[in-house]
């Protein structure tokens, strides 16, 4: 959530939704922000990883 917030463009919207189950819960966060490029996102779970050329703070 705070990626969102903090790489969308303002006044935006966030959308946040969770679906329960017995034992889970589903957490989904949609945002406008810009995204991420196609040959990054196999690294998105990675720790510490963070895509070349972006902005740290907005």
């Amino acid at each position: 959530m705070s990626n969102a917030i903090k790489y969308s463009p303002p006044y935006t919207t966030i959308e946040i939704a969770c679906v329960t189950g017995s034992n889970n819960a589903h957490v989904t966060v949609k945002d406008e922000g810009m995204g991420i490029r196609l040959q990054d996102q196999a690294k998105f779970f990675d720790r510490f990883y963070q895509v070349e050329g972006q902005e740290t703070s907005p």
